[in-house]
């Protein structure tokens, strides 16, 4: 469970870097940086930095796309 957690961060914090970079994401495209990470998994790591008002989340389904909110 403690490993579950640290992965989790781990991946939030580096989807946040790759946004902060490129403004805008979608899951397909962050697969590519985390091999071995389900697009379920990444999903829930982005509805997470949603809920805490880091980035925003534009569009549904597959066409969801993230939007990086801090400057």
């Amino acid at each position: 469970r403690e490993k579950d957690k640290l992965m989790e961060k781990m991946t939030q914090k580096k989807a946040m870097e790759i946004l902060a970079q490129g403004g805008r994401v979608t899951v397909k495209e962050l697969v590519v940086h985390f091999p071995g990470v389900s697009t379920r998994t990444l999903r829930r790591d982005m509805d997470v930095l949603v809920a805490r008002g880091y980035v925003s989340q534009e569009g549904s389904t597959k066409s969801t796309y993230y939007r990086y909110l801090l400057t």
